[in-house]
Parts: C-alpha cells; sequence; structure tokens
C-alpha cells in the first residue's frame, strides 16, 4: 500500500454514527496548524498541547499517517520544540 492509499483509507474511516445519524468526522483529529514545508512540499501537521496535554487516539492516528506517508508531524507542548524540529525538516531533505 502506497502513502496516497494509505490516505485514502484513512479518509474512508473518517466519520462516525451516534443516534442514528452519520457525523462526517472529517477534521476529527486534524492538528492544529498545518501548511507545506517551503521549497520541498512536505506536508506539515503541529498539533498544539497545553504541557502536560494528551492526545486523542484520532490526533495520534493523524501524526502517525502523515509521518508515514512522508510528512512532517509531531505534538509541541511548547514553541521551543517547534524552534527544534523545524530546523531539522529543513536540513534533513534539501
Amino acid at each position: 500500500m502506497n502513502g496516497l492509499d494509505r490516505f485514502r483509507s484513512y479518509k474512508a474511516i473518517l466519520g462516525i454514527y451516534r443516534e442514528g445519524r452519520y457525523i462526517p468526522s472529517h477534521t476529527r483529529g486534524v492538528s492544529d496548524i498545518i501548511g507545506c514545508i517551503p521549497k520541498q512540499g512536505r506536508y506539515l501537521a503541529i498539533e498544539v498541547k497545553r504541557p502536560g496535554g494528551k492526545l486523542t487516539p484520532e490526533q495520534q492516528q493523524f501524526i502517525d499517517i502523515i509521518n508515514a506517508v512522508g510528512g512532517l508531524a509531531f505534538v509541541a507542548h511548547l514553541v521551543d520544540e517547534v524552534i527544534v524540529r523545524l530546523p531539522a525538516a529543513w536540513v534533513l531533505h534539501r
């Protein structure tokens, strides 16, 4: 299964039934900050949490899928964590 197939599979399972009706959850689990790393075109997803905050299973699944298909996704509790992770991404894939 290639990255696109994994993404399509992920999209296919997004959605829940509650009280007899379908609730599309296409935004459930999607990171707070999404973007594209310049010059690389890599997908970037940053989930922002308070110190001590924990991911939901949907958030962890989203992060895992983005990383599995070549994007960069991570959790940041502090701005310093973002500063450390982003320069590494630019240097790694130039």
